[in-house]
């Protein structure tokens, strides 16, 4: 990348494709890029991992007003549209971004030795003796099975479970949901191994309790251990009440985490889907409507729903090999780059459970984006209900060119984009 350039000069390059047509979303030079490992944070950019340095995150941002919302420093920039956020103790493994309290956002990344760095530069937190497979502003799951809840502005962590049988994991997250007879609780999905598996916890931490002084006392003896809860009890019995046991943590740098108070008992795993020649891969939520869905070695995409306790499968989407999703506020999409077509498939309504996905084809649609040179469904930061894509805005044939350049587009974007090269076509 050239840091001198001025992103509002251009490169040169017209952007205009099909009768010149001049398309939309910000373009830049991704020959840094790795589209394995980004996020994209709206109306602020892409936080990705540095090719060249896969133990750095940098911010290429969408705007050539250099203002920056990710935290990383308290000066801006307009000479240059990438800039480094932060370098991690080990090799990035996955990336994110939260909204700040106040405006902003803040960017983490979990790396190989498990620590977390965020860009709020305080000194990387180790989550974990094992890799960090994922994070988001509230949670971070290792591949040893360990889920902590935490709080991306502090960097600190809350509370935790471990899930040993989830091993290797891909995901968990959660969210916070307040009944008027139970209270707040946390509802858990985790993601790993063979398995699917939810449950639900009270949202008030055993150290937020009030304690009398002797339970005080007794506390300080349990802040070594956790408790560990099996996900999978029997492949059959998917309602099955689970056991508990205690694994504890060594080591003087991961004090904070140890000291983490166990759940006493207190989560219940009571649901697990389990399909055992399957290997899970990735893990998209939906962030609304308990919808999420996941890939696995099988080069299938599934959708799920939390309906209640029960964790139900919805579509199974076949031929996705290196397929890439995300939900909008109504769809899910689907990007398939062995056959170079993004599919949608619309989240209907029905009577039995809310929102599911019809089974009719007509919830179903197919785009053809070969001349658009898709990479990937970006995964996003933010709720709003959008999809972003990546795409090339060179021909894939020069797969090894330096000068290879990225453009951000909307799902909306690339849709007008094949529909102006489709009218195009036919006039010719």
């Amino acid at each position: 990348m050239d840091p001198g350039r001025d992103p509002a000069e251009g490169d040169g390059r017209t952007g205009m494709e099909d009768g010149g047509r001049e398309r939309a979303g910000t373009s830049f030079d991704g020959a840094d890029v790795d589209a394995e490992c980004c996020v994209v944070v709206p109306d602020v950019g892409l936080v990705y991992r540095s090719l060249a340095n896969p133990r750095a995150v940098r911010l290429e941002r969408s705007s050539s007003s250099g203002e920056d919302r990710c935290a990383e420093t308290t000066t801006t920039t307009t000479t240059s549209a990438a800039s480094a956020l932060f370098v991690c103790v080990g090799r990035v493994t996955c990336v994110g971004a939260a909204r700040r309290i106040g405006g902003g956002y803040v960017a983490f990344a979990g790396d190989s030795m498990g620590y977390v760095t965020t860009s709020l530069g305080s000194p990387p937190k180790r989550f974990s003796m094992s890799p960090v497979r994922y994070c988001d502003g509230e949670y971070v799951a290792t591949e040893d099975g360990c889920v902590l809840h935490w709080d991306a502005t502090v960097g600190a962590p809350k509370r935790r479970w471990t899930l040993r049988r989830l091993a290797p994991m891909v995901a968990a997250t959660g969210k916070v949901t307040v009944d008027a007879k139970t209270g707040s609780t946390i509802r858990l999905v985790a993601v790993g191994g063979a398995a699917v598996a939810c449950s639900s916890t009270s949202a008030v931490a055993p150290g937020d309790r009030k304690k009398s002084a002797a339970n005080q006392a007794a506390s300080m003896l349990k802040k070594l251990s956790s408790t560990a809860f099996g996900v999978v009890k029997t492949a059959f019995d998917q309602n099955a009440r689970l056991g508990a046991d205690v694994v504890a943590y060594e080591g003087e740098d991961m004090d904070e985490v140890s000291a983490l108070e166990r759940e006493n008992g207190e989560s219940r795993w009571n649901c697990a889907f389990v399909d055992a020649p399957r290997r899970y891969r990735a893990f998209i939520p939906a962030g609304h409507g308990g919808w999420f869905a996941t890939t696995d070695n099988l080069h299938r995409v599934i959708l799920y729903r939390l309906v209640g306790d029960k964790i139900r499968v919805k579509r199974i989407i076949k031929g996705c090999r290196d397929a890439t999703a995300n939900f909008s506020a109504s769809s899910l999409c689907v990007h398939k780059p062995s056959i170079r077509t993004l599919e949608t498939y619309e989240l209907l309504a029905s009577h039995d459970d809310g929102p599911s996905v019809s089974a009719s084809t007509s919830s179903v649609t197919a785009i053809d984006v070969s001349h658009l040179d898709v990479v990937r469904v970006l995964p996003t930061a933010d709720e709003e209900g959008k999809v972003y894509l990546l795409t090339r805005d060179e021909p894939a044939t020069k797969p090894s060119s330096s000068s290879c350049r990225y453009r951000i587009q909307t799902l909306e974007d690339v849709v007008a984009d094949v529909s102006a090269s489709t009218a195009t076509q036919k006039k010719r």
